[in-house]
């Protein structure tokens, strides 16, 4: 082979493997909201926020067909996993199985998911969620509710929330089953 044509290969590859190294990047920054904290470790209870109370838990938001919904309906009536997430975040996916599973197993024990969709349009956000069988509550987040919850660190970002409204605990990050499970038992 041609000398030219070695270096010209080797040229091009580096170039693939910079652009690669960047669309990494972007995309596991994609996942952070716009006033993250530094500092704070995924998957990481966040003890030195205090828990709000239930009154403070209360929001509106609209759902995936453009109702205005009231989270009185859910907060403080029954115990509520608030997960705000997005289609466009590789972490939020990955946990997507696992709070399917869990939601499976806890919604006969009352327990309701209200999913806050962040930085995304409702109807991907529809096709998206019926496709990963997410058959839970699914409401937009705007900068007013990411700002009442102080959800400045990332998402996904999951709030536990007991039958009275509540917070009991929140993580950072993507979670496991087996992560998850003491939290949803917790709010029981």
């Amino acid at each position: 082979m041609n000398t030219n044509v070695t270096k010209q290969i080797g040229h091009r590859i580096r170039q693939i493997s910079i652009l690669s190294i960047a669309a990494s990047a972007v995309l596991l920054a994609s996942c952070k909201t716009d006033n993250q904290k530094t500092g704070s470790t995924p998957g990481a209870d966040l003890q030195a926020q205090p828990a709000m109370a239930a009154g403070q838990n209360q929001f509106k938001a609209y759902d995936l067909n453009g109702k205005l919904r009231n989270s009185s309906e859910w907060v403080g009536r029954q115990p509520v996993v608030l997960n705000f997430w997005g289609t466009w975040c590789p972490p939020c996916r990955r946990e997507i199985p696992d709070l399917v599973k869990l939601y499976d197993e806890y919604r006969t024990k009352g327990v309701e998911i209200i999913g806050l969709a962040v930085k995304d349009q409702p109807m991907t956000v529809k096709v998206f969620t019926q496709e990963a069988g997410m058959d839970w509550v699914m409401l937009m987040a705007d900068y007013d509710v990411l700002s009442q919850f102080n959800v400045t660190g990332g998402i996904p970002t999951t709030i536990f929330l007991d039958k009275n409204g509540n917070e009991i605990g929140r993580v950072i990050g993507a979670q496991s089953y087996e992560q998850f499970k003491p939290r949803f038992d917790a709010i029981l």
